[in-house]
């Protein structure tokens, strides 16, 4: 089955990661370290959600489904390379801009995760 009680635990360690590229300065082991921690858990997190939702879509609906998911997730990447560059234009540092990502990846992790416990299915 799909383990859906992997995406807070994928959440949280996504969170974790950027964090750590915040404060270690770039180029260290533990830049790298937490870089790693990034791809590592962001795989604890998209991969049941997204088995989660190719599950639950109704086979007639599902193409379309999926498609909103992608159109979503790259609308998503385009404000945060916006915001970036506000920053940037900005002069906020590198390591300040992945510090500000730290508090949406855990309110989305929050968020996810509630909607899947009142969605009533086992995880």
């Amino acid at each position: 089955g799909i383990k859906l009680k992997l995406i807070p635990i994928g959440g949280f360690g996504l969170a974790l990661g950027i964090a750590g590229t915040g404060f270690i300065p770039g180029g260290s082991p533990g830049f790298y370290a937490s870089m790693i921690l990034i791809g590592f858990f962001g795989g604890f997190f998209i991969v049941p959600l997204s088995s989660f939702l190719q599950d639950i879509a109704p086979n007639d609906k599902r193409g379309r489904i999926l498609g909103a998911s992608a159109l979503l997730t790259s609308i998503s990447g385009v404000i945060a390379i916006l915001i970036s560059l506000a920053f940037t234009q900005l002069k906020v540092g590198l390591g300040h801009q992945m510090l500000f990502f730290v508090i949406p990846t855990i309110l989305a992790t929050w968020y996810v995760s509630s909607l899947i416990k009142s969605s009533k299915v086992e995880a």
